[in-house]
């Protein structure tokens, strides 16, 4: 990548910043997305946006709940085209 130990040292410790050609230089060779660098997210995963679910519905009534999952499992369960 063409860059030092000390740059690569600010940029996790959130000292200098880092252009999208560079993270995604680092996304490849990690072996990992943008979005799981910068949020923590991967979307291959099986729990994908779980703990975000999570927390939506703890804000919600029963009755937004049972409409939010309804909605999910209408989506789920349909074929994707």
């Amino acid at each position: 990548m063409d860059v030092s130990i000390a740059f690569l040292s600010r940029i996790e410790r959130g000292s200098s910043q880092i252009n999208l050609k560079r993270l995604s230089q680092i996304c490849e060779i990690l072996g990992t997305s943008e979005g799981e660098i910068l949020n923590g997210t991967c979307s291959d995963s099986p729990v994908y946006l779980s703990n975000e679910f999570a927390k939506l519905l703890l804000n919600c009534s029963s009755t937004k709940q049972r409409l939010i999952y309804d909605v999910a499992k209408v989506i789920a369960e349909s074929k994707e085209q």
